[in-house]
């Protein structure tokens, strides 16, 4: 509804300036509506955005760190390590499950493994520079892993931000532009009107009912007609037109 108001009047700008109280409470009006909307982006990036980041960050840890701890468990096979054996014992699903702390915790313990071992690891394929660039990959996904706590909070302020502006919003439209635009229905501009009213209406999303309405003007004039009787496609159902022209 906001946007279809936005639009009546962005399409008709020297009829929204006939009324200094009607332009101001518009510009107003268009001011909360664009702030929303920037508000409402914002948040969708903070979660959507957010969750594929960590999900790719977390696919991408738990490929690397199970293949790095499958050669570990290698290595201390060859050597008898049951110990290590079961401590490398890690799947990419063990990590892809796991809490994002419990990421961190896991690929930390198989980096320092690795690490510690790295130069009788030369054989099975680890490097330095690899164990090198498997830390960058922890210390990137610690980086867009938020404090789960802070997140919250912050998506929590910012929604209540929204639901603050979309109240001053309302307020504007049903204590000013709804007041002031029955003046223009006296300055020749009744179509204009007639169509900012519809555009005020709100369907229910929830009804599950498709309401069609119709407005019948004159061509020349763009004055309401009555009694004009109106059919939906082929059915026998038919409606008049009132004198309003709906």
């Amino acid at each position: 509804m906001y946007h279809s108001v936005m639009a009546l009047c962005e399409d008709n700008v020297a009829i929204v300036s006939l009324l200094a109280g009607f332009e101001s409470a518009y510009q107003l009006f268009k001011a909360k509506v664009v702030s929303i909307d920037a508000k409402a982006t914002h948040f969708k990036k903070q979660t959507g955005g957010l969750k594929i980041s960590k999900r790719s960050g977390k696919k991408k840890l738990a490929q690397k760190g199970s293949e790095i701890a499958g050669l570990v468990f290698a290595y201390g096979s060859s050597i008898g390590d049951e110990v290590m054996m079961e401590a490398m014992r890690i799947t990419d699903s063990d990590i892809i499950r796991a809490m994002d702390e419990e990421v961190v915790a896991i690929c930390n313990n198989i980096y320092k493994t690795a690490l510690t071992n790295v130069a009788a690891l030369g054989g099975y394929g680890i490097t330095p520079l690899e164990l090198s660039v498997f830390e960058e990959s922890i210390t990137a996904y610690v980086n867009i892993s938020p404090k789960p706590r802070g997140s919250r909070s912050q998506r929590k302020a910012l929604r209540q931000l929204m639901y603050t502006e979309f109240e001053e919003a309302d307020a504007v439209l049903h204590n000013r532009m709804d007041k002031v635009a029955v003046s223009l229905k006296h300055n020749g501009n009744v179509s204009f009107y007639l169509h900012y009213r519809e555009s005020r209406v709100i369907v229910d999303p929830g009804s599950f009912k498709t309401v069609l309405k119709l407005l019948v003007l004159n061509s020349v004039s763009n004055a309401p007609i009555k009694n004009v009787k109106c059919y939906r496609d082929d059915s026998e159902v038919r409606k008049l037109s009132s004198s309003k022209g709906l």
